[in-house]
């Protein structure tokens, strides 16, 4: 039998971050009751209907316990962009701040929950006829000539995007066809502010000797976590001279939240995304796209995007075997969990918790709350 979670409270947001497969959606779940709260999915694939299986949504036991905001929002023919998730989610937190509850982001979408926190950088809206002449030469010289175009005038911003995301590479392309200045330094804007670490006094002599000059702050930030030592600090979020309180389309403005990250050991990470792959085949995810594809949606860039759906649909076509279309869903998603790392590890501010070898989300739980 489970031991129960003593109720604490949380004044503020708490962000619940890291890469796919680390266990986000249980530890939520585990989280949700103590702090009294409602989770806001920040996923730009769990956002979609029609997009289950392969997008590893909560099940249905685990969406009857915590009520999910965004989660199944949007028509998959819609487009969703990070503006409009800014949107949602700031209406969403505030409604459950209203009724005295803790909001409670869960995610692994970087650039989501940067942008609800700090705002989204001050570039231009989007161009119709711009946006159309690119697609045409993309239709014409190939989407790589495209590529190829971004690394010469926004380099910064190739090495952030894949070739085969198209909606970014076509927005990086716009933006600087409207501006002559690369995305990438509108993107610089981010401003990234920590509030010093409260930790007691014992604490932190335990801390300081445990520790030394070579090891980094995120690991230090393991280390805490794992020991169990102090609490984690709140942050403020802002961008000088664009994030406010006034100002909605700019994050949460100055008010005050929590960051925590979760990481496993990398070959138990590695191990749970190929599981979690085999389940989701399991479940029925050839089915699902098959359902997709009748809808006559092939073609549209949030399938096309989304791991899993778009190696589905090559086997549906005769072009790989099923066998080879889930080794490159496992192969896809170890890259992209590997990408998250490397942007969420760039944020000082989010505080880590190590999974220990056989923790269960449960414990994990108690241990983040702790520290809250």
């Amino acid at each position: 039998m489970k031991s129960k979670i003593r109720r604490t409270k949380s004044p503020f947001p708490v962000y619940l971050v890291g890469p796919t497969g680390v266990g986000k959606t249980a530890v939520s779940i585990e989280l949700a009751g103590p702090l009294n709260a409602e989770i806001v999915v920040a996923d730009s694939m769990q956002v979609y209907r029609g997009l289950d299986r392969g997008t590893a949504k909560p099940n249905p036991e685990e969406q009857k316990k915590v009520v999910h905001h965004l989660l199944d929002s949007v028509e998959i023919t819609q487009e969703f962009n990070v503006a409009q998730f800014v949107q949602s989610a700031q209406k969403a937190i505030e409604s459950i701040q209203i009724r005295s509850k803790t909001p409670l982001v869960v995610g692994g979408t970087g650039l989501y929950i940067r942008s609800l926190i700090d705002g989204i950088f001050k570039g231009p809206g989007r161009d119709g006829p711009i946006r159309q002449q690119l697609e045409k030469e993309a239709d014409q010289q190939g989407w790589a000539s495209l590529y190829d175009r971004l690394k010469k005038v926004d380099l910064a911003a190739a090495l952030k995007i894949e070739p085969q995301n198209h909606r970014r590479l076509i927005r990086a392309l716009e933006v600087y066809e409207l501006t002559g200045k690369p995305i990438s330094s509108f993107q610089g804007q981010w401003g990234l502010t920590r509030i010093s670490h409260h930790i007691s006094t014992q604490s932190a002599n335990s801390a300081s000797s445990a520790s030394s000059d070579s090891v980094g702050p995120a690991q230090r930030t393991v280390e805490y976590a794992s020991q169990g030592l102090g609490r984690p600090p709140c942050i403020q979020s802002g961008l000088d001279g664009l994030a406010t309180k006034s100002d909605e389309k700019s994050g949460l403005g100055q008010r005050e939240a929590c960051l925590i990250g979760l990481d496993r050991n990398r070959d138990e990470l590695r191990s749970r995304i190929d599981e979690r792959v085999e389940g989701m085949f399991k479940a029925g995810l050839v089915s699902e796209v098959k359902a997709l594809l009748s809808k006559e949606i092939e073609n549209h860039p949030v399938v096309m995007q989304a791991i899993g759906y778009k190696e589905v649909i090559s086997f549906l076509k005769g072009q790989t075997t099923l066998e080879e279309a889930k080794q490159q869903v496992k192969f896809h998603s170890r890259q992209f969990a590997k990408r998250q790392r490397t942007w969420f590890r760039k944020d000082s501010r989010i505080q880590w918790f190590l999974f220990e070898k056989g923790e269960s989300s449960l414990e994990m739980a108690k241990r983040i709350l702790m520290w809250l």
